[in-house]
């Protein structure tokens, strides 16, 4: 009986002109069925009146998605197709495989790295602070305070300091190229009398804040000569690199490189070998 109903409407909205995803769509006799066709039928009408009534929803429906012909669905999916802005080379770098995004946000990375391990000396300190700069040796590189006490840490060597703390001697003796200390540096001379007692307290306050299991992990293994003789490269070579890049070399061509520095040399003069 549903099945006659339903053709017998079909048809009969075929006639009147409607629409055929409409004519041939789903029959729901329910007072209330969301998101699709109702049909009412009057039993006092004559011939048979049908009315029709269409939810206002903006979004097709499922129903009426799976009557349109398969022409209909692929314009409709042609209409919302929208290209991507910007060409494959605005997204990718190069063969590596690394994206200029990702590689440009590794630079970042790195170099945010370096600042927090770099030690900074603060603007203000407390009363107790302020009275080991003093012990240290004061503020004033030319005029050293008369305070200075031994058995602190200006009183150390950077060796001393280096295996106290389990620390890279080469990150500390980085620190001090970078304060203006002119290598070589003395790895058996006072700190104290290579920087000021500010400059000390700054230091050990990054001794007792970095991690130095991933501070060690920044350091090559290997020294630079070293590190030539494993690939192959002439230590001249190796050393005009690291002076062309601005490198700290406090300790000559015993110094240990960070591990972006080697992998830069051996990348740039041991081309050979990968």
């Amino acid at each position: 009986m549903y099945i006659n109903l339903h053709k017998r409407i079909s048809c009969l909205a075929l006639c009147l002109g409607l629409p055929y995803s409409l004519a041939f769509a789903p029959i729901h006799l329910t007072k209330n069925s969301p998101r699709s066709y109702k049909f009412n039928l009057n039993e006092k009408s004559d011939p048979l009146e049908v009315e029709i009534v269409q939810d206002d929803d903006e979004n097709t429906s499922q129903e009426e998605l799976d009557w349109l012909p398969d022409r209909e669905k692929a314009r409709m999916l042609q209409d919302s197709y929208k290209p991507a802005a910007g060409s494959p080379a605005e997204f990718y770098g190069n063969s590596s495989g690394q994206t200029q995004t990702f590689a440009a946000n590794q630079v970042l990375n790195e170099e945010d790295l370096s600042q927090k391990e770099k030690p900074r000396k603060r603007l203000t300190y407390t009363d107790e602070e302020e009275e080991l700069i003093e012990t240290l040796g004061g503020k004033d590189p030319d005029q050293p305070s008369a305070k200075r006490e031994e058995g602190f840490l200006g009183d150390c060597t950077l060796k001393e300091i280096a295996l106290d703390y389990q620390c890279p001697i080469c990150y500390l003796a980085d620190v001090l190229c970078g304060w203006g200390v002119p290598p070589p540096i003395d790895p058996d001379a006072l700190l104290g009398d290579m920087i000021t007692g500010e400059q000390a307290f700054a230091i050990l306050e990054a001794l007792h804040t970095l991690d130095m299991g991933a501070l060690n992990d920044r350091y090559s293994e290997y020294d630079l000569a070293t590190l030539c003789v494993e690939y192959d490269i002439e230590l001249s070579k190796g050393f005009e690199l690291a002076m062309k890049e601005g490198w700290n070399l406090p300790f000559g061509v015993r110094t240990y490189l960070r591990i972006e520095q080697e992998e830069f040399l051996v990348e740039s003069l041991a081309k050979d070998l990968w």
